[in-house]
C-alpha cells in the first residue's frame, strides 16, 4: 500500500525553501518600486513641461513651471506680462509627489517660464531626485525654447549646462 501523504521533514525542507527566496526576494521588490516609481516621476516632469510649451502656443500666453516645494510643480498661466513671477498666475496643472515616496523623492530647480512663440521668457530647469536610488533627472528649457533632458547619478546639478 503507498503513502499517500508528506513527512513532516519533506514540510519543512520545502517551508525552509520558500523562507530562503522570499528573504531574497522581498529587499528587491522594494528597490524595483522605488525604481518605477522615480521612473514615473521622471517621465511626468519631461511630459509636463513639453506640455507647458504646448500650452504657451495654444493659448497665445506666458507659462510658468514652477517649483512650489520639494514635493509639487505647478503649470501656471501668468497671463500676458512678460516680467510675471513663474509662481503667480492661474494655476493649470499641479504634479505631486505621493506621500509613500516623500523620503527619497524630491523635486529641485530655479522653473522656467515660456512665451506664446514656444521661446523662453525665463530659462532654467526643474529635476527630480532620488536619493535611496541616487539618481536624477534634469528638464531644461533653452533660452530659444528647445527642451533638453539630463540623467544622472547624485544630486540635481545647481543649474542646466
Amino acid at each position: 500500500m503507498g503513502r499517500k501523504a508528506f513527512s513532516l521533514a519533506e514540510i519543512l525542507i520545502v517551508l525552509s525553501i520558500v523562507a530562503i527566496l522570499a528573504a531574497i526576494a522581498i529587499p528587491q521588490l522594494h528597490k524595483y518600486r522605488d525604481f518605477y516609481a522615480y521612473q514615473e516621476y521622471a517621465s511626468s516632469l519631461e511630459m509636463t513641461v513639453r506640455q507647458a510649451k504646448i500650452l504657451a502656443m495654444e493659448r497665445t500666453t506666458n507659462i510658468g513651471v514652477c517649483v512650489s516645494d520639494a514635493y509639487s510643480v505647478r503649470v501656471i498661466n501668468m497671463g500676458v506680462e512678460r516680467d510675471a513671477s513663474i509662481c503667480s498666475g492661474t494655476p493649470i496643472s499641479a504634479l505631486n509627489i505621493k506621500d509613500a515616496d516623500r523620503d527619497n523623492t524630491r523635486f529641485v530647480g530655479s522653473g522656467l517660464s515660456i512665451d506664446p512663440r514656444g521661446f523662453a521668457i525665463q530659462s532654467g530647469g526643474v529635476c527630480v531626485q532620488n536619493t535611496r536610488l541616487n539618481s536624477h533627472l534634469l528638464v531644461c528649457v533653452s533660452r530659444f525654447g528647445s527642451i533638453k533632458t539630463q540623467r544622472g547619478s547624485g544630486p540635481c546639478p545647481s543649474s542646466c549646462s
